[in-house]
């Protein structure tokens, strides 16, 4: 039961991963939904920190269950949140707010 348990779990967290790497995938050729009240790169941040702690939140919910054994997703799963994780970090703190720089510098 608790194999099985650990299988859906981590199926679940793959596929949260899965969508929001989707998501920001996308907000290259679509500019991502937010209020027109949020400047550009700051509403970018904003959406980009969102989705963040949409990835944060599903793995402190794995983090939490203490009765699934380690399963053999888990290595894989961590990684790939990581990883995620890593690149949406990334692109709030140095792309987006090295481009921010260069506007401000030019005004």
């Amino acid at each position: 039961m608790k194999t099985k348990a650990a299988e859906v779990v981590y199926k679940l967290f793959m596929e949260e991963i899965k969508q929001v790497e989707e998501r920001f995938d996308e907000s290259s050729k679509i500019r991502p939904p937010m209020p027109y009240s949020h400047p550009h790169y700051g509403g970018l941040a904003i959406w980009v920190y969102s989705l963040i702690k949409r990835i944060d939140k599903a793995k402190l919910a794995i983090d939490g269950l203490y009765f699934i054994p380690e399963h053999k997703d888990h290595k894989e799963a961590i990684e790939k949140y990581t990883k995620l994780r890593l690149q949406l970090d990334l692109f709030i703190t140095k792309t987006e707010f090295g481009q921010w720089l260069e506007n401000v510098g030019q005004y």
